[in-house]
């Protein structure tokens, strides 16, 4: 009977949705199919690795093996995550599975569970071709290990993304065109992978720089899978409920990460460029999250209020994650310092010369940063409230981007005018190319990056005073027990 209950505990405690989605891949036929044709496309390629001439090596038999496993990793398992995300989001599964005790982490993350059981599933099927290649001489187990590896987490991210397009399909009207995006990412991430093993495998890198490089790629593919998986959940997640703090937090700790592999496998004599190029590389991706963060709904749901911590001190502490565009934009501006600190740290770090125009570059990435999210903030507070107002103020901002961008340049070409000018101040691409440029612009972008963070000081307080009058409340309310 203890034995039993015990049973039953250990059952309750795993993923149903890990079991459901594991069940029905097994039943499927289109499981069965690429089984059929991965056993026979391992047949033939043990009988070429057994058959090839002696001038071959085991590096040229493993490199044909990786590559014919390398897209029903990234490519097969992906699209069977993305229709049953898509599925569970249009038949309406997914309220059913909100219902019950399942968060939308744990139904994201079963998904993924589920993606990578099959992943294990494919590689172990190949796994005693890859073996035998290694007989062959040419390559050793730790380059085989680290391919295999690489190619098991980045088959893993492409099922995230998969997960992630599925998820989106939630917006009706957009359905086939994230269908048509989701096979073209998944593509062409799968093509661009294949040709990176291709080439680390083909002998021009060597051994040290090889293993270094993919450790690069499997940080790189580790972190764009919290991320995506940080999408899914959001879209499984109720409007009125807390989807900003997991995008918030993911940026300033990704760097964070980064910055700590840069001191341990960096030289010393190179953390002056590294840790500014890191910077650099952050805020240019920061643009995004700053954009999204500052067109925000302005209030806080009552959902999310409710939450609010009741001491003050710790509600103003965790206030620039809380959702709304005034709190978004001012956790922007701590971002933007934290990046701005890693840049200056590297140069502190770093007894010998550094380039002065990449730290340039990081300064003038954490303006445009702060500006457009500035403007983005501004576009927002005309409209009224509503999720789809969100995307429409998104939608304004790359509209201005694109104007600030191409209409100099027209007007410049029409005058017969060559080179940066002044009016290319908004054209973040040119004028960070260009050396001149970016060195007249930069005082002139510091003013009006200036003037737009002053006129958004009364939202970022209205915001923070939200927060405050919400812990008040809560605070009353608990003396009130």
């Amino acid at each position: 009977m203890i034995e039993s209950r015990k049973r039953l505990a250990l059952s309750d405690r795993m993923n149903t949705v890990l079991a459901r989605d594991v069940q029905q891949m097994l039943n499927g036929r289109a499981f069965l199919s690429v089984l059929v044709l991965s056993l026979l496309a391992v047949g033939v390629l043990g009988g070429l690795v057994a058959g090839a001439p002696e001038r071959e090596t085991g590096r040229d038999a493993f490199l044909m093996v990786i590559l014919t496993l390398t897209p029903v990793l990234s490519l097969v398992v992906p699209m069977q995550a993305f229709f049953s995300a898509r599925h569970e989001v249009g038949g309406g599964a997914s309220e059913l599975l909100l219902l019950s005790n399942l968060t939308p982490a744990r139904i994201v993350l079963g998904k993924l569970l589920s993606a990578g059981l099959q992943i294990l599933l494919w590689s172990s099927v190949f796994a005693p071709v890859m073996a035998f290649t290694f007989l062959l001489r040419g390559i050793s187990v730790v380059q085989i290990g680290a391919a295999l590896l690489l190619a098991m987490v980045f088959g893993l991210t492409m099922s995230a993304a998969g997960i992630a397009f599925g998820a989106l399909t939630v917006w009706r009207r957009v359905t086939q065109l994230v269908s048509a995006l989701s096979l073209l990412v998944l593509a062409g991430g799968t093509f661009g992978f294949t040709s990176y093993l291709a080439f680390a495998l083909s002998g021009f890198m060597g051994r040290s720089v090889l293993l270094q490089s993919f450790v690069w790629v499997t940080l790189v593919c580790a972190l764009a899978t919290i991320l995506l998986v940080l999408v899914a959940c959001s879209q499984f997640t109720h409007p009125y409920e807390n989807r900003s703090t997991g995008f918030r937090c993911f940026l300033p700790l990704a760097t964070l990460v980064g910055a700590g592999l840069v001191l341990a496998l960096v030289d010393r004599n190179e953390w002056g460029d590294a840790l500014p190029a890191l910077a650099s590389t952050a805020l240019g991706c920061g643009i995004v999250f700053f954009v999204f963060a500052a067109t925000e709904e302005p209030r806080l749901s009552p959902r999310v209020a409710s939450q609010v911590p009741a001491d003050r001190r710790r509600a103003l502490l965790v206030a620039p994650l809380l959702p709304g565009h005034g709190r978004g934009l001012f956790c922007a501006l701590l971002t933007v310092a934290i990046l701005l600190g890693l840049a200056e740290l590297g140069a502190t770090l770093d007894p010998g010369l550094r380039d002065p125009g990449l730290m340039r570059v990081t300064q003038l990435l954490a303006l445009y940063a702060l500006f457009y999210a500035s403007i983005a903030a501004s576009i927002r507070r005309r409209f009224p409230e509503g999720a789809s107002r969100n995307w429409l103020a998104r939608f304004l901002v790359l509209v201005i981007i694109v104007l600030g961008c191409s209409l100099p340049i027209l007007f410049q070409g029409l005058i017969g005018v060559h080179g940066w000018t002044p009016l290319q101040i908004l054209n973040p691409v040119w004028t960070i190319g260009d050396s001149q440029g970016s060195r007249t612009a930069l005082p002139y972008l510091v003013g009006l990056t200036a003037l737009a963070l002053l006129w958004q000081i009364g939202p970022m307080m209205r915001g923070l005073r939200e927060v405050a009058e919400a812990s008040r409340r809560r605070a009353g309310n608990a003396d009130a027990r």
